[in-house]
């Protein structure tokens, strides 16, 4: 009787939760598609790459800050989807 409610119940449940993360994916793709822009690096290095270069380290360490945060919300909310499916069971 479980493996007949899992098969029934669990699918759906990971449809459900799944269906927001399906859409989300098609429109960065394409939104990524239609926004695509080539970047250019011509011209001579002035004081702006210059001030860039000096506060690589800076913005490095702000980088793998957010890295951080976001392994936490999504860590997180993994946790809250694995609680909510287990409830619903």
């Amino acid at each position: 009787m479980t493996i007949i409610y899992n098969k029934i119940y669990g699918l759906t449940a990971m449809k459900i939760l799944l269906k927001p993360a399906k859409t989300l994916s098609a429109t960065f793709l394409l939104a990524s598609a239609i926004f695509v822009q080539s970047a250019l690096a011509n011209g001579p290095i002035g004081e702006h790459v210059n001030h860039l270069q000096a506060n690589l380290k800076t913005y490095n360490e702000d980088v793998e800050w957010m890295v951080s945060k976001v392994d936490t919300l999504v860590s997180d909310y993994e946790k809250k989807a694995l609680k909510q499916l287990t409830l619903m069971t």
